[in-house]
């Protein structure tokens, strides 16, 4: 059901004043620094200020703050590289929203038009945090223009097309896109043209992971295989089976030596970004399984969604379990740590993002077997079905 922006006015602000402290709303969706989050079954983007508020008594240690979203799977968080906001999409309710912080009022974004009952799988900003990019279940991707140039939603061609995953290169030239069809395309970030198409030889399961120096992209596939491609030209690079199951997960370190890597086989391993070659294997108590993984921008926490609403962080030189964060009551489906290293935004399928202050937590413990907070508060872990993915 839609509201209008007067039913939904932030507590004890006027309408006009709300608008009045929102600049650039009228030509775009938000001001840079931005968390943008995606949840599957319901189509709406909001905001959130990330300002530290005080503990509350009932999170969990080292959560700063807990969101309740209005949904129940949360699939894809994104900071913006710029300020404190935070962004929201949820499928469903056919809207965005967009939470100003220092007014609190919120502003809804207009709908994707075609793309209306048909949920968002992913979400990738351009490095400069000028571009939104949403990779749709069977719409094919639109673009938002952050900073106002262009109203309204642009789609890419072609529009009927079940996106896995987006990405933009480092260097903001280039978006690419995979499809559940094994179709990986890439567009010119300046004229949004079509570059290349090519296919790989394995249904994707994983967003493409692009590699820090732009140059290649790492997708993993059901049948368990990884394949790295060179993003100009499409050339298969290398292919490897890397485990024995679907690949729930990519991620390459920020300075590329190093990929990671998860699936439905328990398996975690660390690759050699330049041959592909195992480097060590992680594992935590219970080898549940793990939906997402994130490194920090400076390269020293690698950061583990799980299967039974943990959140794992791991030294990212030594590889051994240094905190386990439990609060989520379902699976672990999204991370994205925010530029300075310091926030972790987890969201799951519980409807719950988390914002932990991972700066606060301890280096070089190994918790393997202790974690934090009770055993109790796991989540039941429950084995994968196609509603999952």
């Amino acid at each position: 059901m839609r509201r209008s922006f007067s039913e939904i006015e932030h507590a004890g602000s006027t309408l006009a004043g709300v608008l009045s402290r929102i600049p650039r709303f009228a030509r775009g969706i938000a001001a840079p620094g931005l968390l943008l989050g995606l949840i599957f079954g319901l189509s709406t983007l909001g905001a959130w200020p990330l300002a530290r508020e005080p503990s509350a008594p009932s999170l969990p240690p080292l959560a700063r703050r807990r969101i309740a979203a209005p949904s129940n799977l949360i699939a894809s968080l994104v900071f913006h590289p710029k300020d404190g906001n935070l962004i929201s999409a949820y499928s469903g309710l056919d809207s965005i929203w967009v939470w100003h912080p220092g007014s609190g009022g919120r502003r809804r974004f207009p709908d994707e038009p075609s793309s209306r009952g048909w949920g968002v799988r992913h979400l990738a900003l351009s490095p400069s945090g000028t571009t939104l990019a949403a990779g749709f279940f069977v719409k094919g991707v639109a673009l938002w223009d952050l900073e106002g140039g262009e109203e309204g939603w642009r789609r890419l061609e072609p529009e009927s097309w079940n996106v896995r995953g987006v990405a933009f290169t480092p260097n903001g030239h280039t978006l690419v896109g995979v499809g559940v069809d094994s179709r990986i395309r890439t567009w010119d970030a300046a004229t949004w043209k079509e570059t290349r198409v090519w296919s790989a030889p394995f249904e994707p399961n994983t967003h493409p992971g692009v590699a820090p120096d732009g140059r290649t992209l790492v997708v993993g596939g059901v049948d368990g295989r990884l394949g790295r491609w060179e993003i100009a030209t499409g050339h298969l690079v290398a292919e490897w089976r890397g485990h024995d199951q679907s690949i729930l997960a990519v991620a390459h370190s920020p300075d590329g030596s190093s990929l990671i890597s998860s699936g439905l086989d328990r398996s975690v391993p660390l690759w050699d970004a330049a041959t592909h070659t195992e480097r060590q294997s992680l594992s935590v108590e219970g080898r549940p399984y793990v939906w997402c993984l994130a490194y920090s921008p400076d390269g020293t926490v690698l950061a583990t969604g799980d299967g039974v609403g943990a959140v794992c962080l791991w030294d990212a030189t030594t590889g051994r379990l240094s905190r386990r964060l439990v609060g989520h009551r379902g699976i672990v489906r999204s991370l994205a740590f925010a530029p300075d290293s310091r926030t972790l935004a987890s969201g799951g399928s519980d409807g719950t993002i988390f914002l932990w202050d991972v700066a606060a937590a301890p280096k070089g413990n190994d918790v393997t077997t202790r974690g934090i907070g009770p055993s109790e508060n796991l989540h039941e872990e429950a084995e994968p079905t196609a509603a999952s993915f």
